[in-house]
């Protein structure tokens, strides 16, 4: 059982009794954190995917730590100019402990979802643009889009026109 949760503009896969570094966060050592942006999520059997995020589903965590990850260094030179500048960075970062992923029940005993996989909505046509293939039912942006098209789609890969 896993999920993929938002925290800092970034995503990370999370697992009951793993750990994760995520971006900074407040709050002390042995305090409950709640990421309540999950993307994803998966019982073993059914992966359910989020439009954007999934309705009901949390992963709750415990701080474990607060840390700063190893140094990067960005070095800029410029030959010939006499630049040069050398910088160092250190992202701070909190580690945390999961110790729940929290699949809330609705009415019907399924976990609540937005869309589950192969269940979205389904294209009426396959236009895309205004030049439609009388073939196949494929749009294309320009007329020579579908020229080429017709020419290695529908001819055998003969160049056609």
């Amino acid at each position: 059982m896993y999920a993929i949760v938002e925290s800092g503009g970034k995503q990370f896969k999370v697992r009951r009794d793993g750990r994760v570094r995520v971006p900074s966060l407040v709050g002390e050592p042995g305090e409950r954190v709640t990421f309540e942006r999950v993307l994803c999520a998966s019982d073993g059997s059914n992966l359910r995917i989020g439009a954007p995020t999934l309705e009901g589903v949390r992963v709750v965590g415990e701080i474990v730590r607060h840390g700063r990850a190893k140094k990067i260094v960005i070095f800029k030179f410029k030959k010939r100019h006499r630049y040069r500048k050398k910088q160092g960075h250190r992202q701070d970062f909190t580690e945390v402990a999961i110790t729940e992923l929290a699949l809330d029940r609705n009415g019907e005993g399924r976990p609540a979802v937005e869309e589950e996989i192969g269940t979205g909505v389904e294209r009426e046509s396959r236009q895309v643009g205004p030049y439609v293939c009388e073939e196949c039912g494929r749009g294309f942006a320009t007329e020579r889009g579908l020229q080429q098209h017709r020419a290695k789609a529908h001819t055998g890969g003969e160049s056609g026109s």
